[in-house]
């Protein structure tokens, strides 16, 4: 996981790992999740949850495809919808939302993937400490600036980032 303490690049950490004999130095980055050793998370799910084939739609509602289980997706992707309607652009199309109460995938273009606000509740700093500058669950709300990235392997970006009494947080653009 990224970053390593003080290391300022993956770059050196894999020199790193070469220096030191580690079969990983030049594995390929992964975008998959680390404990599936085959890549295949469609099928891990598979295995441990039910799948139920619904539908795949535009952004109008169409049914273009069905999917073998909505839990199988993720906001994004691109690869592996096998789509029976092309586009009436002939572009690709995204995974634009899970509606997993009606098991149905809604897609469309890549433009529409693009977002100026993320909100999330019980708001847990998984990549570093709480920032000083949050306040306490009981305290006023905040507003500070601070380099958020939404997907790997973006680069960090200046946003407003807000804070609530209620351990929500904003970050906007």
């Amino acid at each position: 996981m990224f970053p390593l303490a003080e290391t300022p690049s993956k770059a050196e950490v894999r020199a790193e790992a070469e220096r030191r004999g580690l079969s990983v130095a030049n594995k390929p980055d992964s975008h998959d999740i680390c404990f599936i050793p085959d890549g295949d998370t469609a099928g891990w799910l598979a295995e441990k949850i039910e799948m139920t084939t619904g539908d795949i739609v535009d952004e109008a509602g169409t049914k273009v495809g069905e999917h073998p289980g909505a839990n199988a997706f993720t906001v994004g992707q691109r690869r592996g919808l096998k789509l029976g309607t092309p586009a009436a652009d002939g572009k690709p199309r995204f995974v634009l939302e899970i509606r997993p109460k009606e098991n149905k995938v809604v897609v469309g273009p890549e433009a529409l993937l693009a977002i100026d606000e993320i909100r999330g509740i019980k708001v847990s700093w998984a990549a570093c400490p709480s920032p000083r500058w949050l306040p306490a669950p009981s305290s006023i709300a905040m507003r500070r600036c601070a380099p958020t990235a939404i997907r790997y392997p973006r680069s960090p970006r200046s946003s407003g980032m807000s804070t609530t009494p209620a351990s929500s947080a904003r970050a906007s653009w």
